[in-house]
């Protein structure tokens, strides 16, 4: 008679030697086949691709969250008197500050906060030295992230007005 112990085993086995057949034929028809290599190559990009999107879509969602929790829209306008640009400056330095204590979630409003209030400082550049020591190295990075897309942007725009006037 067969103990049940003889059975799980038996199973056992039979599993293991089907999932190394498997992973031999699989890694053979990869080395050889290279319309195979092709679709594997395609399949990667493909979630690749969504993975990317997925991210950039969760950042903007979680900026548009943070930023309507802090009584924020999305589009407010920059004030243009100093007086006016000052309080602007200190009202978001400080909502990024309260965003970045609430925990990781609130990161990329924090950043999108400190990143508005940099915009509107005389010298931004002195102002990033001094919040790098005093922000979490992930809300430093997305701040410089959202720096260069601004200066993309920006040098985007200015060479489209160069092509305008000529």
């Amino acid at each position: 008679m067969v103990s049940t112990r003889e059975l799980l085993y038996g199973g056992l086995t039979a599993s293991a030697l089907f999932a190394v057949g498997y992973m031999i034929y699989f890694d053979q028809r990869r080395q050889r086949d290279p319309e195979f290599r092709k679709e594997l190559r395609r399949r990667r990009l493909r979630a690749e691709k969504k993975y990317s999107l997925s991210i950039d879509q969760t950042k903007s969602i979680a900026v548009a969250e943070g930023l309507k929790a802090a009584g924020l829209s999305e589009d407010e306008p920059v004030p243009p008197t100093p007086e006016g640009r000052e309080k602007y400056f200190l009202k978001h330095l400080q909502l990024g500050e309260d965003l970045m204590m609430r925990g990781e979630s609130y990161f990329p409003a924090a950043a999108a906060c400190f990143f508005r209030g940099l915009k509107v400082h005389g010298n931004p550049m002195q102002m990033m030295m001094m919040l790098q020591p005093a922000v979490p190295e992930p809300v430093f990075n997305m701040i410089m992230e959202l720096l260069a897309e601004d200066m993309k942007a920006t040098d985007s725009k200015g060479r489209e007005a160069a092509d305008i006037d000529q």
